[in-house]
């Protein structure tokens, strides 16, 4: 399933590490350091797989918010192989592109995604996305320079319609990941989240499944939602 399947075994991996550093009182340096590869890894798979490392932190930091006293070190040097890891395609990226950007693709997606949204069919696609450019050098959609952070601050509504769109077609499908499965599930998340029992092991849950949002952004794809199957 192209690159869906690795990035999927990789997040799930970088998931296991995190619970067993929130879980145990004292671990070892080799999970530290397999964490930090495993969140930058993940990124070199695909881009949105940058957004679960620092989410996957940010619990840490919160489930051990008092205790950092003797996992610092650690945590420092998880950080920093994660961003050893994940430096030389910024850099690659910065060189091709004269910015500094997550992806050289973020750009192409949301155009493409807005064509979708106006017309979805095969047909549709294959006209808008084989438009040339002036030039006739490339395709028009190529030339889309619309960073996310443009996209959301610039088309507020847009972005929340998008959103809405995928997450409506999300909900249509017909399998057991996105049907009507998911509001027997997602009650009972809330309600463990509010009787407090097992509260952390639901946030983690919650956590990552939040990068579906971030998803919801540009057209999803049904092989993207491989990822979020184990969770």
């Amino acid at each position: 399933v192209m690159s869906e399947s690795l990035l999927a075994c990789v997040i799930l991996a970088g998931a296991y590490c995190t619970w067993i550093l929130a879980s145990q009182n004292s671990s070892s340096i080799g999970i530290w350091l397999l964490w930090g590869f495993l969140g930058g890894f993940a990124y070199l798979i695909r881009a949105d797989g940058l957004v679960y490392w620092p989410l996957q932190a940010l619990f840490l930091c919160l489930i051990h918010r008092n205790q950092w006293r003797n996992r610092w070190r650690p945590a420092l040097l998880a950080a920093f192989l994660f961003l050893l890891v994940i430096f030389p395609y910024l850099l690659l990226i910065k060189q091709e592109t004269q910015k500094w950007q997550l992806s050289t693709k973020t750009s192409i997606l949301l155009e493409f995604s807005r064509m979708k949204m106006q017309d979805g069919t095969t047909r549709g696609e294959t006209r808008q996305t084989s438009q040339l450019s002036k030039d006739g050098k490339t395709f028009t959609i190529d030339r889309a320079k619309e960073t996310l952070s443009e996209f959301i601050l610039q088309h507020p509504r847009e972005a929340l319609a998008r959103v809405l769109w995928n997450g409506k077609r999300l909900y249509q499908r017909n399998d057991v990941v996105f049907s009507w499965t998911t509001i027997p599930i997602a009650i009972g998340l809330l309600g463990i989240l509010r009787k407090r029992i097992f509260s952390w092991k639901s946030a983690f849950l919650l956590l990552h499944a939040f990068p579906m949002v971030i998803l919801c952004l540009f057209y999803i794809d049904e092989r993207f939602i491989l990822i979020f199957i184990p969770f």
